[in-house]
Formats: structure tokens, sequence, C-alpha cells
């Protein structure tokens, strides 16, 4: 993984009637009182000694031309910050700063944010999805404000109208798809087959927050919890490419407990990747939490063999591949595709690189992950200088023959996160990580069908 030249600045943050700060990507600002420990000190007795935080997020530092830096403001403060006029509050994380956004400290401190990079004109809805937003939009407002994209549609950042919280929204263009999810209930099988998909959204806290989702013959528009750290992927780059082997050992185990969650409930993810799973801030030893399941699949036990050819190339276990060249004769695949993936997402996060590079390329090479070999990476620097026991974890993961790659149980006793010395530091500090997490009580109506819209 190699990192690129970071743009020097995404905003300004500007206060009436003074001078303003930059906002640098690779730098956080810290605002308040305290002049110690403050980057912009403000002497306003009803701002705190640390008030604000304000830090920025590149997800592709190689290719900035999808999604744009992200700049988020951190309420730090005992009185509170105000966005827009909505309160952020301590413990809340970050808020996601928009073009001319107020962010009020205290009665007579306001600061407005401008952004440095070039506004997004382009229009991502068509009419058709415009009408559709209208039907919801007393409750929920979709912006144009792109958040990531993917295969299976585009994030966007949202607000949820009652309480003025930021919220992302995953758009689903239907059409794209051969097979549309069907909009009545009355159209039975695959309505309750994808309730059912949605439940596993509430209920733990390393797998995204699900609030609320609006189906209709065209469109899926998924309102979920705006999670402001990046993901993986950019949280990597922005450690210079590569973790401290306690982060990958605290940052791993959280993926084990959450496909642990998965798997018991009958759930494959089926695309782990580091660009699905997201940070919830920039601080070592955050929580992780575990997103974008398109491509999942609901089994009826841990043996339950799948075709579906999903996944992406880099994290993609050799028998889906297989199934690519030959899907008419492949035998399929189980559960354990997962656990290979992992393995894969393990590898980049102890040395920064794939598990099956070509050394003469330096580029992933699919061959070498069909036949699952390790000899080069086994005689990387890189890889010589992980130590016995994470080592031994990735290798009990990318191993050829699926039966014997370790269950999500299996890894979660593993001697890198049980041994003596260490267990129970992992224990209290994943206790410590969930700290702030809280359970949504179940929802009774989270999917809404709508009417069709003319087209």
């Amino acid at each position: 993984m190699t990192t690129a030249s970071k743009p020097e600045h995404a905003g300004s943050l500007i206060q009436k009637d003074a001078a303003g700060k930059l906002v640098y990507t690779d730098k956080e600002l810290i605002v308040g009182r305290d002049k110690t420990k403050c980057h912009w000190i403000i002497e306003d007795p009803q701002v705190s000694r640390k008030h604000l935080r304000v830090y920025s997020v590149v997800y592709d530092a190689d290719d900035p031309s999808e999604v744009d830096v992200l700049v988020y403001a951190e309420d730090l403060s005992q009185n509170g910050t105000f966005w827009n006029g909505s309160f952020i509050g301590k413990g809340n994380g970050g808020f996601l700063l928009s073009q001319d956004d107020t962010l009020k400290l205290a009665k007579n401190v306001f600061l407005s944010f401008e952004t440095h990079r070039s506004l997004d004109t382009t229009n991502y809805f068509d009419l058709v999805q415009e009408k559709e937003m209208r039907a919801f939009s007393d409750s929920y407002i979709v912006t144009d404000r792109l958040l990531g994209s993917g295969a299976f549609g585009r994030v966007f950042m949202a607000v949820e109208q009652k309480t003025r919280s930021q919220l992302a929204c995953k758009v689903v263009d239907l059409r794209k798809f051969k097979q549309q999810i069907p909009l009545r209930r009355s159209e039975k099988q695959g309505n309750t087959k994808l309730e059912e998909k949605l439940r596993i959204y509430y209920r733990e806290p390393n797998i995204i927050s699900l609030e609320k989702v609006f189906v209709t013959h065209n469109t899926l528009y998924m309102f979920q919890d705006l999670v402001t750290g990046g993901d993986l992927f950019s949280y990597i780059e922005s450690k210079n490419g590569k973790l401290l082997e306690v982060e990958a050992a605290v940052i791993t185990r959280q993926v084990v407990i959450a496909l642990s969650f998965l798997h018991k409930n009958g759930i494959v993810h089926r695309d782990l990747k580091p660009d699905n799973i997201l940070m919830t801030s920039l601080s070592a030893g955050c929580r992780i939490v575990l997103t974008d399941f398109g491509a999942s699949r609901r089994i009826h036990s841990p043996s339950s063999r799948m075709m579906s050819i999903v996944g992406t190339d880099e994290y993609a276990a050799p028998e889906i591949i297989g199934s690519r060249k030959h899907h008419r004769y492949g035998k399929g695949y189980t559960s354990a595709v997962d656990m290979w993936s992992l393995g894969c997402v393990t590898v980049v996060l102890l040395t920064g690189g794939s598990a099956f590079n070509d050394p003469e390329t330096n580029t992933y090479s699919e061959q070498l992950a069909k036949e699952c070999n390790l000899e080069f990476l086994r005689q990387s620097s890189e890889w010589q200088t992980v130590r016995a026991r994470p080592a031994a974890f990735v290798e009990r993961l990318l191993v050829l023959e699926d039966e014997e790659r370790m269950t999500a149980e299996e890894a979660l006793e593993h001697e890198w996160f049980s041994n003596e010395i260490h267990r129970t530091n992992f224990q209290e500090l994943y206790q410590r990580t969930i700290k702030h997490w809280k359970r949504r009580s179940r929802p009774t109506n989270i999917l809404e069908f709508q009417d069709a819209v003319a087209t």
C-alpha cells in the first residue's frame, strides 16, 4: 500500500470579526481557551479549555476525484457546541461540515466553515428519485454530499428532521439489477427475506446501525449511522501505510467479534475488505464498524453452500475465484470465505500490502491466491518483522481447504488474543471501546414500502 502526498488543506474556520484558521488534511485543529493544548485560542469564559476538535478524513489520497476530503467537528466541551443550531454534545462523535455551516461555541462565538475544495455540482439523482425522496422529506433529507461509492450504490449525508442529527443514506438504484425488490407486502417472499436481512443492523456494536429503510420499485434508501473516522483503508494510509502490531490486533479482534455475531445468526458477509470496515474515530483503539451488507447472504447452517459470484478479487477466497472460472461445475462455498477475507485484511494491517503480491509486478496475483501460495509473503521484509502469534493467526486463516480454516469462534480464542498475558487486557480494552455505544431498541417499522412513481 502506498501513500500519496495529501492536499495541503481542506478548508477554513472563520470567526466573525476575527482571523480564521486553516483546516489541514493531515493535522487536527483543537479550539479552546487552553494555550498549552489548543491550536486556536478563543478568550471567552463560556468556551471550554478544550472545546472543539476539527479533523479531516481522506478516503483515497491517490484518487480524490470520487469522494472529496471530509471535514468533521467533534464537541469536547462541557457547555456544548451547536451545528447549524442543532446540539452536538460531548461524546457524540464528529459532525460532517459542509460549505457555510455554522458552529456556535458560546453566546457570542460563531465559527463558519468554508471549503477550499471545488464544490461538487454533480447531479446524482434523477427526477424519479427526487420525487421519491420528497415523499419522506418530512422525516429525512438526503443531501447531495457524497460520502462513498461501491458496487451496490452510493452513500450520501442525510439529516433526520426531528432531531436534526446527521446520518448516512445508502442509495441503491434497483433498476440496474435484473431482480428488483418487490414493492408491496403482498409480494411475500422478497419482502420477508429483506426484513430478515435487516434484523442484524441494530443489535451489535461492531455492526452498522440501521435506522430506516424506504423501498420503491426503483430505489432502495437505507438510513444508517454516520461513522466519522473514515474506512480502514484511509485509516491505514493516515498511519503511513502500516499499523503497530497491538493496534492491528485490536482492530482484527473487533472484526472477529463482528463475524462471530454474523455467523451465529446465519449471515455471511461475503465482501469483507478494508473499505467495508469503518472507524468511529482516528484514535488508536477506537470502535470499528462492519458495513455494506449488499453481498451478504442468510444461510441455514455453517455447512450450507452458496454459488453466487460475489466479493472483491484481492480478498476473495480461492473457492470463489474458482467458481468464477468454472461456475457450472463448482461445489460452491461456505461461510469460511469470510475467514479467508479476514486473513487477507489482517495481512494488510500487519504489513501494509496484499498477502498475494507478485514480487515482480508488486500487484495482486490471482494465481497465487488460488494456490494459497504464501511463500513470497513469508520471504518479504515486511512479514519478517511480524511476530509469531499474529503470523500463526494469519496462517490458520489463509488455508486452501475451507474446512481447515479457523471459524470465527476459534479465531476469538486464538493465542494472539487469548494468551494469559493479554487476554484480560483485550477484554478490558474492548469494553472501553464500546462504552459509548447504545443499543437501538428493536424498531417495529424499520422497513417502509412506497407506491411506485411514474417514470
